[in-house]
């Protein structure tokens, strides 16, 4: 059984009254510094705690107590002992020993008492057991190394201070690792273990939004709204920062950031030299660069050839533009396929300007050259390296593999190049990496349609296996390129991929490695359509810190958009709304398609209970203004059929369909996207207000499809006139029954004279009613059969 012992030893003075009782001790004014060996197991720990002498027990609080050093012992179930005797005032000390945690569903604690003074019945001079959960030991022991890590403030410093040293060891470890915390404003250390204890919240809103559901953006138009707002005040603050910097003279801020701090600028006149260019080139300023460059040859100053290097290294990786600060909920404009390279630039001239241009300018000029697609100036730069004899880098022959589709036409011909330059660097000794894995497959993925490319991928995969290459994410990403095609055969490449990165968790290694996951669940709905491979997929993305190579929030939104649209195609309408509850809206806001599928399922199944919810969120993600869910919602509101016993939902259900109808009417006509009105919503509307009772909104209707007809698309159907006729005949209102006629009739439906004919047989019409029917329909429509057309008429 392995062991972990540990020391603490700490001194807590405080002058007589000056520690008041508190709700929380962790807001008490400590400032901490702390000393973490060995971090590597809390298996089997062990745990002396020493106060110091200068306690006052009468001003000590037990929650002070329980926020720095008893944590474990309040938090584990050691209530029932006395935890002022096992952590006394007047210097007594407390021994803690906790069994290995390996392998049992229960830790055992023994609770020793060494200070013979102790008056506690329940723990003098014995040993308690306790048997406590493994998973809730574990939690606490984290809990209590987080006590390390107290925030201090400024109210009052010098009332409490508080000196200690945590000392652990751990007596099986091979490999032991020190970790220096020191708490002062900012917290220092590795904080993994901890963050490892915390998964995904899918009740809130992610950390970058405010979290007040007022607040929060839920719709993917708020939620761009709110990312380019906060990057734009960014933006804002950095021009005012670069426009006045003479505003930021005061600098109390510790420790001091420069990088927040404005750019100094320099002008004609301003004396640089050369440590002045080495210093804007190490902070990576370009545009300064070029500027104190000038400023040097101007002035004739000599540049040395390593500072000449820095700065072409530095102008070739930002091709002489100055850096851009992004935010990763905005979606980076992809990078077109042209050439972005300045020909006969500043990089070109410092080049030029080397003394000595050995291997490491001309990588530099390749690379960036690459990078920005100037291919044929980099070849060329190549050719006359092979000619020079000028040995080049892995990372420059993987930055030409990745353009060789540039270079040639045919995908035979691109093929042979990459296989030149892979042959080449195995000539000049020059070892492949994993780059040069992703440069090859990226090539074969830009001719992913030739027959050949998915065997040849197959067997570069195998040779840089043999090579102890592992392939990373972005390898696996363009595998997937290469063999999933939209039009092409069926593959389960994917398949064997998960079986063999099942339960482990990566580190990035390439920028495409983000690619990924949104590849993989896109191959899974729409090659595999295979719910089973997407839940698989969606277990090794939440694997560990997996979860940052879900990409930027345009990502986040196909991925999940996948996933959702699969599930809901795949799983039983009930559990396929666990997982909706799950994910929307603070993880996923649907788009009109998917939630066009998700009602589309629910009026399959006929699971209307549902629908309440589902028109929340149409209302809360702004699609309440989109004709199709609309239609689609009062459509599969109709199929409710109202009960006793479902008097609840009823109304619910009815709500909506008024809701819907109150909103369509009071929307801003000025507005460019707007439900317009046509006569299947309109009847589908009545429909439902009909059946569930609510008489007037149907007269509403009516009323706005007879008044105004230009501004609905068609006309009311004939079931929806026959539900309101009805409702009529019951009510005996002669007027919306007349109404109801001719209104059909005008509409042209077939089935006017026979609701003529029912008016006429069950209400008692006025003059006016049979005037109007008349007039629109005939005697001969509206009279009953038994009637004489004639019986009414005057005698000549």
């Amino acid at each position: 059984m392995s062991e972990y012992v540990g020391y603490v030893q700490g001194g807590l003075h405080a002058h007589p009254g000056s520690m008041s009782r508190c709700d929380d001790g962790m807001h008490q004014y400590l400032e901490v510094h702390s000393r973490l060996e060995a971090i590597t197991s809390w298996d089997g720990w062990e745990g002396h705690f020493d106060l110091g002498s200068s306690l006052e027990k009468d001003s000590l609080n037990e929650s002070v107590l329980c926020s720095y050093c008893a944590v474990y012992a309040v938090e584990c179930g050691l209530q029932s002992g006395c935890r002022r005797c096992i952590w006394d005032g007047r210097g007594g000390r407390g021994y803690l020993t906790l069994a290995s945690l390996s392998g049992s569903p229960e830790a055992v604690v023994d609770v020793k008492l060494v200070d013979p003074s102790c008056t506690c019945k329940a723990i003098k001079g014995a040993v308690t057991k306790l048997r406590l959960p493994t998973a809730s030991v574990r939690g606490n022991l984290l809990k209590l190394r987080s006590q390390t890590d107290c925030m201090r403030t400024s109210h009052n410093p010098q009332c409490i201070k508080m000196g200690g040293s945590v000392r652990a060891t751990c007596r099986t470890a091979h490999v032991s690792s020190e970790v220096t915390l020191c708490v002062s404003g900012l917290c220092r250390g590795d904080g993994n273990a901890l963050a490892g204890t915390v998964t995904q919240d899918t009740t809130g809103p992610h950390y970058k939004y405010s979290d007040d559901p007022f607040l929060s953006p839920y719709s993917n138009l708020t939620k761009r709204s709110y990312a380019l707002s906060k990057e734009s005040g960014r933006k804002a603050a950095r021009w005012i920062r670069e426009e006045y910097p003479k505003l930021f003279l005061h600098r109390p801020d510790e420790p001091f950031i420069e990088c927040f701090q404005p750019k100094q600028q320099y002008e004609e006149g301003v004396e640089v030299d050369v440590d002045t260019l080495v210093g804007v080139v190490a902070r990576g300023e370009v545009a300064n660069a070029i500027t104190v460059y000038r400023l040097c040859k101007d002035k004739n100053i000599f540049l040395p050839d390593d500072v000449l290097q820095d700065l072409l290294e530095l102008l070739c990786f930002y091709n002489e533009e100055e850096q851009v600060e992004g935010w990763r909920t905005v979606r980076q404009s992809s990078a077109t396929a042209r050439k972005t390279w300045k020909d006969n630039s500043l990089a070109e001239e410092v080049f030029a300007s080397l003394t000595s241009r050995g291997p490491a300018a001309y990588c530099a000029l390749i690379r960036g050259m690459a990078h920005y697609l100037q291919v044929d100036r980099a070849w060329q730069l190549y050719q006359e390296c092979q000619q020079k004899g000028i040995p080049l880098d892995t990372g420059t022959h993987n930055a030409l593999i990745r353009v060789a589709s540039f270079l040639r036409d045919a995908s035979d011909l691109r093929w042979q190049l990459v296989q030149e330059l892979l042959c080449g660097m195995a000539e000049r000794g020059v070892c492949p990496d994993l780059g040069t894995l992703n440069a090859t497959l990226a090539a074969l993925a830009q001719v992913s349609g030739w027959r050949q490319a998915r065997d040849i991928s197959l067997k570069v995969l195998m040779e840089f296996h043999q090579l102890g290459i592992k392939p990373s994410l972005a390898s696996y990403y363009y595998l997937l390129t290469i063999h999933c095609r939209d039009r092409g055969p069926r593959s389960d490449i994917l398949v064997g991929i998960l079986d063999q990165m099942e339960g482990q968790s990566f580190t990035l290694q390439d920028p495409k490695d983000t690619s990924f996951f949104v590849t993989a669940m896109e191959v899974a709905r729409n090659h595999l359509k295979s719910l089973k491979v997407a839940e698989r997929v969606e277990s090794l993305l939440h694997q560990g810190t997996n979860h940052l190579f879900i990409g930027d929030s345009y990502k986040e939104s196909v991925y999940y958009r996948h996933y959702f649209a699969l599930s809901c195609s795949s799983l039983p309408i009930d559990e396929f709304m666990q997982v909706y509850d799950k994910l929307v809206p603070h993880i996923y806001t649907p788009e009109p398609g998917i939630m066009q599928e998700v009602l589309q399922a629910i009026q399959t199944s006929g699971a209307l209970h549902y629908l309440p919810q589902l028109w929340s969120d149409m209302v809360l993600f702004d699609h309440c203004s989109r004709d199709k869910l609309v239609g689609l919602m009062l459509t599969t509101l109709t199929h409710h059929q109202p009960s006793p016993d479902d008097l609840m939902l009823t109304e619910r259900l009815v709500t909506i369909a008024k809701d819907i109808w109150c909103r369509v009417q009071a929307q801003d006509p000025t507005r460019r996207n707007k439900v317009t009105w046509t006569g299947t919503m309109l009847g589908c509307v009545v429909e439902v207000v009909v059946r569930c009772g609510e008489y007037q909104t149907a007269l509403e209707v009516l009323r706005e499809a007879t008044a105004a007809p230009q501004a609905v698309l068609g006309v009311l159907p004939a079931q929806s006139l026959t539900a309101l006729l009805s409702a009529a005949l019951h009510r005996k209102d002669a007027d919306t029954a007349v109404a109801v006629v001719l209104y059909a009739q005008d509409a042209g439906h077939q089935e006017t004279g026979q609701m003529a004919q029912q008016v006429h047989s069950s209400l008692a019409l006025s003059h006016h009613h049979l005037a109007s029917l008349a007039s629109a329909l005939g005697r001969d429509v509206y009279l009953p059969h038994d009637t004489p057309a004639t019986s009414s008429a005057p005698a000549t």
